[in-house]
This record gives C-alpha cells, structure tokens and sequence, in this order.
C-alpha cells in the first residue's frame, strides 16, 4: 500500500475534464444551492468555541457528506476506545448499508463499504501528531492509512479510498498503482503523486489564506487568529525557529491580495 494522492490534480485541473464536469456547468442553480448549504453549515459551525472532534462530525463532517448527496454513511460501532476504526463507513446505496448494519462487528460492515472516513477536532494539523491524544501514536495521515490498509484487506481490496478531514481541510487518498486507470478517466495521466510534506505545507497555507480572503479578514486579523494556534506556533518554532505556519498564510495572503494564485511563496 503506497498511501499517495492524486487529488492535486484532480480537484484543480482533471476535474474540468470528466463528462461529469462538463454536463454539472450548465447547471448554475444547483452549484448556488450548494454553496449556500456548505455556508449555512460553517456559518452555524463557527459558533463553537474550540469544537472537538464530536462536534466537528455531527455539526459539520455529516452535513457536508448529506449535502454532497451521500447519505448512505455509518458510524462506527463496537470499538473499544475508538482503536483502529475509521468514524465513517460509506456505502454506494441503502442496500449495502443495510447489509452491513446486519453484520455482527465493526471489522465485518468493511465488506460492504466503498470508502473509509475518519474525523479529527477543527484545525488539527493532518501530518503532525496530537501530542494531547494519548491513546493514537501516530499522525492522523499515518492513523487513516492504517485504517485503510485493515479495510483492503477485509473487504478483499474492494475498499481503497479514504477520506480524513479536520473540517476545513478534506483530504482524499487512494492506495496502489492499479487504480492508476479509474485516476486516468479522473483526468490524470500520471502515478499516484508521491507524499511530499513541504508541499502540503505550502497548499495547505494557501488554502487557509484564500479562506481569509473570502471571508474579508485583514492581514492583521489573520496575524492575530494565527497566533491563538499555541500548539502550531510551539511547534513551528521547534522545527523551524519560526512560525512559518503563519509567515506562510500571510505571505500567501499578500500574493492573493496582488491578483497572485501561482506562486509559491518563499516565507
């Protein structure tokens, strides 16, 4: 199991080449009401003050999966401590849902399953170890690819998506070489894209500029939020000596700020 993404590409430049593209554009009143769900769901979302991970998935992660059309999802049961089991199963249709209900253990509901999903609280970093969870002891990138891996394996390699999400961020990953050709009809020619921890950092700090952009929040507003992220910060300055995290977003905000969506900034 190699673990890589493909989801670069595909959400910025494969998409736009599928059918399935092509015919949604003609549909603008769809598209609207989408857009007004997800803002209806994050507007009320960010109420919370500092919302844990159960609160992230009844109050955001389920909407949001509702909303997309997908409602044929299952918590997970059974797990002691919540160990090695994905918060999500999702099914193609209520009959595979139903089967799986009908199973008598967690480990078991993977045969009828597509995909593997798993929560983590709101801003958690995806490639960076909780250091307040005791009971996981890896990264929630490293904690989803081992989920994924029991869930090829009982589903005889019929499960080889996941998808892991801290509510702001949805990532989405595919597992081996052999699903090269469903990524093709996605719009994609090449391997699996290799896990590359600087640029993540990189999307990942201009994804969180443009969402401070759209939401009209001035570059000191940001400053000032970014600094309210303790754990980030110390971490940062650990590795870094710095707090790039937010040296990051800010210099990206200034680049979106200038008409500037290409460059990869050097902070």
């Amino acid at each position: 199991m190699t673990g890589q993404l493909f989801t670069q590409y595909f959400l910025t430049d494969g998409i736009r080449a599928t059918p399935e593209w092509r015919a949604s554009l003609s549909h603008t009143d769809a598209f609207a009401a989408f857009r007004a769900g997800l803002r209806g769901i994050f507007e009320t979302f960010s109420r919370f003050t500092s919302p844990n991970e159960s609160v992230i998935e009844q109050d955001c992660i389920r909407l949001v999966l509702t909303l997309l059309g997908w409602t044929d999802f299952l918590p997970q049961q059974g797990a002691a401590r919540n160990e090695d089991v994905p918060d999500h199963l999702l099914f193609a249709d209520a009959r595979a849902k139903a089967r799986a209900v009908a199973r008598p253990t967690s480990g078991e509901r993977y045969r009828d399953a597509l995909l593997v999903q798993e929560s983590k609280r709101f801003g958690l970093p995806l490639d960076r170890r909780d250091r307040s969870d005791t009971v996981q002891g890896s990264t929630p990138h490293g904690q989803i690819l081992r989920y994924l891996s029991t869930a090829e394996t009982v589903s005889d390699g019929r499960i080889r998506w996941d998808i892991l999400t801290n509510g702001g961020v949805w990532r989405l990953t595919y597992t081996a070489h052999d699903l090269a050709p469903f990524a093709r009809d996605l719009g994609y020619d090449g391997p699996p894209f290799v896990w590359n921890t600087e640029e993540r950092r990189h999307l990942r700090a201009r994804l969180d500029a443009l969402y401070f952009h759209l939401y009209g929040l001035p570059r000191e507003d940001a400053g000032y939020i970014m600094d309210t992220f303790l754990i980030v910060r110390r971490d940062d300055e650990a590795a870094c000596g710095r707090y790039r995290t937010r040296d990051l977003i800010l210099a990206y905000m200034n680049a979106l700020t200038a008409g500037d969506t290409a460059t990869v900034v050097t902070a």
